[in-house]
Parts: C-alpha cells; sequence; structure tokens
C-alpha cells in the first residue's frame, strides 16, 4: 500500500471528460503524450492557452503557450514537431495583435473548381458544405473527404486547390491593389496542395504556405507540394514555359533550399530536418504525387507545364486549355492568358476571348481589396 507522500507527490489524472493540462517547459518543445498525430488536431487560442484537440476527441490545454514572445513547438512522443510560427496561424491570431488586417468576416478569394466531399470550417467553427461560387474568409479552414478536391481564386489573383483528405486554412490575406499593405499566409496540415502566386507573390516573402515541416516562400512562382501525416513534406516548383519564371525558397530551423525550374522537388522530414538536396521528378511522377490537387487548380491550364497537362488529359484545366483563359480580377474580363512582365511588377493581360462571368470573384468587397 502507497503511504501518505507517496499519494501526496503523486500527479493526479484528469477527471474523464475534462482536458490534460501541460506546462511549458523551460526549453525544449512541448511534449504531446499520446500517440496522436499533431497534422490531424485543431487547434485554438483560449486567452494565453493553447486548446488542442487530437483526431481521437481528445483534449489538452497548454498554460500560458502564447504568453512569450517565442513559444516553443509542439513534439510528439515519437519524436514529429510543428513549429510555433503554424500552431500560431492554426490557433488564430488576436485582432489586437495585428490591428492593420481586415475583419475575419470579410470575403477574400471564392471556391471555384469542386469535386466530392469539401468543408468549410468558418473562422467562428460554424462548418458548411462546399459549393463553387463560396466566399471564403480569414481563418477559414478547409476540409476533403477521400474522393473531395477543391480550388480557389483570391483578390489578388493568386490560385490555391487541396486534394484528398486534406486540411489547409487561410490564416490571413489581405491585398490593396493602390499600393498598400498585401500579404497572404496559407497553413496546410496535411493532403497535397498546389498553387499559383498573384499579385501578393511579386513582392519576394509576401506570399507563405506553412506547413508542420517548413515554410515556402512563393515569391512570383507556382507548384505543388503534399503533406504526410507525420508532417512530412515534399514541395516541387511547376510553372509554364510562356509565363515569367519565379522561385519557391523553402525553409525551417534545419536550413533553406531554392527551387527554381520545372520539376525540381526537395523533401522535408520534420520541422528540426534539414530540407534534402534538390531532386528531379518527371512529369508522371508529378502527377501522381500531386494530380489530385493540380487538378483543382482553377488556372492549372494557364500555369502549370504542358508537359505536365499532357501526361494527364483529365485534368479540368487541360480541357479548359482550348477554350483558353480565366478571370481577370480588375476588368471582370476572360483572358486567354496571364504574363508577367519582367520589366515591372504585376501582370500584363491579354483579353482575346469571350467574356466568362461564371468565374468571377462575387461581391465588391473582393473588387476593392480585402
Amino acid at each position: 500500500m502507497a503511504t501518505r507522500p507517496e499519494i501526496e507527490q503523486s500527479a493526479l489524472a484528469p477527471l474523464p471528460g475534462q482536458p490534460e493540462v501541460l506546462r511549458v517547459p523551460e526549453t525544449g518543445p512541448v511534449v504531446v503524450p499520446g500517440g496522436g498525430l499533431l497534422s490531424e488536431a485543431v487547434y485554438a487560442r483560449v486567452d494565453a492557452d493553447l486548446l488542442i484537440e487530437l483526431a481521437d476527441g481528445s483534449r489538452l490545454i497548454v498554460r500560458d503557450y502564447f504568453g512569450s514572445e517565442t513559444p516553443p513547438p509542439l513534439a510528439t512522443d515519437a519524436g514529429t514537431h510543428i513549429g510555433a510560427d503554424v500552431v500560431s496561424a492554426l490557433a488564430g491570431i488576436d485582432a489586437a495583435e495585428t490591428p492593420t488586417v481586415a475583419p475575419a468576416s470579410a470575403p477574400i478569394g471564392r471556391l471555384e473548381t469542386l469535386s466530392g466531399d469539401v468543408e468549410i470550417v468558418r473562422a467562428d467553427g460554424r462548418v458548411v458544405a462546399g459549393e463553387v461560387g463560396t466566399l471564403v474568409g480569414r481563418g477559414d479552414r478547409i476540409e476533403t473527404g477521400t474522393d473531395g478536391n477543391v480550388g480557389f481564386l483570391f483578390a489578388d489573383e493568386s490560385t490555391f486547390s487541396v486534394g484528398h483528405y486534406a486540411k489547409a486554412t487561410f490564416s490571413d490575406l489581405v491585398y490593396d491593389p493602390d499600393g498598400g499593405a498585401h500579404h497572404a499566409t496559407f497553413v496546410v496540415q496535411q493532403g497535397t496542395f498546389s498553387f499559383s502566386g498573384g499579385a501578393i507573390a511579386q513582392t519576394d516573402g509576401a506570399f507563405i504556405i506553412k506547413t508542420p515541416a517548413a515554410t515556402v516562400s512563393v515569391d512570383g512562382a507556382s507548384g505543388a507540394g503534399r503533406v504526410e501525416s507525420d508532417g512530412g513534406t515534399m514541395v516541387t516548383y511547376l510553372r509554364a514555359d510562356d509565363v515569367g519564371a519565379g522561385a519557391l525558397r523553402v525553409e525551417n530551423p534545419g536550413g533553406t533550399e531554392v527551387l527554381d525550374t520545372n520539376y525540381e522537388a526537395l523533401i522535408v522530414d520534420d520541422y528540426f530536418s534539414t530540407p534534402s538536396g534538390v531532386l528531379r521528378l518527371g512529369p508522371r511522377d508529378t502527377a501522381e504525387h500531386f494530380g489530385d490537387a493540380v487538378e483543382a487548380l482553377p488556372d492549372a491550364h494557364a500555369m502549370m507545364p504542358q508537359t505536365l497537362l499532357s501526361v494527364a488529359p483529365g485534368l479540368p484545366g487541360a480541357r479548359r486549355a482550348r477554350r483558353g483563359g480565366r478571370i481577370c480580377f480588375r476588368s471582370g474580363k476572360w483572358c486567354r492568358a496571364r504574363r508577367r512582365d519582367p520589366g515591372r511588377p504585376g501582370y500584363r493581360v491579354r483579353e482575346r476571348g469571350p467574356q466568362g462571368g461564371d468565374s468571377r470573384l462575387a461581391g465588391r468587397e473582393l473588387e476593392r481589396g480585402v
């Protein structure tokens, strides 16, 4: 039988249904107990505390996690990590900390393509079924089923899509076409994704995509990526030959790598792991790894390499390429191609095709920039 001092010094298990409380260690990461995957968890900010709900429904509270200017990363018993910047983005940012951003309810983009099961979890917790034409705002989270994929067009004419069984959050997007502040941060927790930078990406470092293992800076570029269940991330550069070249900068505490040539790729195993050396994929390998996300990208036909579209004839973008074009955000006219002018930031648009109002972003709020 245990003695009284032994009982007094032993930690009590939390009551059934009550969150387990964790403390921020003096050094090192916060270790999340159990076998839950951090990439599948839901995060929320409650004052200075971090609330984590794992995939099995269990909840944890990390006391005073946001009380420090530099919160620590999270880690599992297995040793996988997720950076504090990703945790902060997924948990939401207090309005008082970012007074220059638009209200969370203001639309920043519109759902353009959809297949299978897609849900949008609003910043206030409401869940709505994805439908073409649905507007999305800051803090909205996108979740797809095993057969789902979905693509979005944003106020600066950037595009973003996710494939099957994916989870991504539009943490932030601010765009002022008249020259004011502009920046965007998307977070991908799991699944495949594809993207094409718009006006925001013309400023290096302004458009970033965060994953549990790395941060991808989209500097006038397009590409695709994949986040595994343990947070490991693979990224590739993909760009049409007749569109101005850019670069993807992939970085984490372990190092930095740059991708700037078609089908260059790399792998980042963990938040503290050094990014792998640059790999070279072929079109068929690329379609196999990222095709479910690329096929949902609204402007895949204009921004992806033709060699990739040719090996994946089922891509909606490949079919639309015969008609040509996408919506020009400012004019609302259907454009055959979007090309970067290397002499100045922004775009030079050739307006050739018939008007295609079905792809237009709805609402005048978006045209004013949000």
